[in-house]
């Protein structure tokens, strides 16, 4: 009989680990739209020479990917980091003539309320004509980014995280590239809630976070500096915020919102990032403890896990039959 036991040992542990990533049915959704150059006016590409195939990839790109499993990855990042929203983002996205790297247009109300079930649209757009992109054919796994440069601060509320920021390996595809993984985070992170405000409601210098948001640790009180510069960022320029010692270096200089990022550079949502959207969108969930969730290393997917789940069980029963010295 133990055999059998074993066996439905390895059954209940496969289902605990494919239901594992199943998404909360309050989750927040994006429904991403990819509009080939041409499709649209918004979209229009006059340099031929760089023009953006169908599959999404401009003559200046390296890496082996390409925009819709990039952007993609993009729009399943942020979903996990707000699991407790009911709302639906619709984006549409391509490569266009752009004067910067990457371009956002919200449409209707900037923010979500905190009525679930709401849903919002815009459009983001990446420059086809300029910068050689890095389009990663494994954006979920950072592995050509080993250099970590984490950055920490109390911004009043205890110490959080202010900035995720990774650089790029020598002599990879992704050394001397813009990351486009990295530019359609912050784009998305403009459609759902850092983008300039109406005209008759100014945009805030600055942010308080308030006890409405379930995070693993307390953040009330922490002060986030924001600008109006491009449409609504973080202040990557803010210093001693709040004024004490400890504060007096720069210290949103890393973070996934600031106005600029440079050529071999990958920046995930810091801690400050998700803080500033759930307050202005009215999130009361962040996964904070989600947000950093690509590695250096691949992350084992499902099948990975389960292999080695059961290999581990098949070790243990043959222990305990005494085939195996411990």
């Amino acid at each position: 009989m133990r055999p059998i036991r074993c066996i439905a040992k390895s059954a209940i542990l496969a289902s605990a680990i494919f239901a594992l990533p199943a998404p909360s049915v309050q989750a927040l959704t994006i429904v991403t739209t990819f509009v080939p150059e041409g499709d649209d006016f918004q979209f229009t590409v006059s340099n031929s020479s760089q023009s953006a195939t169908a599959s999404g990839q401009p003559g200046s790109a390296r890496g082996g990917g390409n925009i819709q499993s990039v952007f993609n990855a993009a729009a399943r990042y942020w979903e996990r980091i707000f699991p407790g929203s009911g709302d639906t983002l619709e984006v549409d996205f391509g490569f266009s003539n752009e004067a910067s790297l990457g371009s956002a247009t919200q449409f209707a109300t900037r923010t979500f309320s905190e009525v679930q079930g709401e849903t919002r649209q815009g459009t983001i757009r990446f420059d086809a004509t300029g910068p050689l992109w890095f389009l990663d054919a494994t954006p979920l796994e950072s592995s050509e980014f080993p250099t970590d440069r984490t950055i920490n601060a109390d911004l009043g509320g205890g110490e959080i995280n202010t900035g995720r920021e990774f650089g790029a390996a020598s002599g990879s595809d992704a050394a001397g590239a813009f990351d486009l993984f990295s530019v359609a985070l912050h784009e998305i992170g403009h459609l759902l809630g850092l983008a300039n405000l109406e005209n008759t409601d100014p945009f805030p210098g600055t942010l308080t976070i308030g006890s409405d948001i379930d995070t693993p640790f307390a953040v009330d009180g922490s002060i986030i500096s924001l600008t109006e510069e491009g449409g609504g960022h973080i202040d990557q320029g803010a210093t001693n915020i709040p004024e004490t010692p400890a504060n007096d270096a720069v210290v949103f200089d890393n973070a996934l919102l600031i106005t600029t990022i440079a050529a071999g550079e990958r920046r995930l949502a810091s801690d400050a990032d998700i803080l500033t959207i759930a307050q202005l969108s009215g999130f009361d969930t962040a996964a904070l403890d989600q947000a950093g969730f690509i590695s250096t290393i691949p992350l084992p997917g499902p099948a990975t896990l389960l292999i080695s789940a059961l290999a581990g069980l098949g070790l243990n029963a043959a222990r305990r039959r005494g085939k195996v010295s411990a």
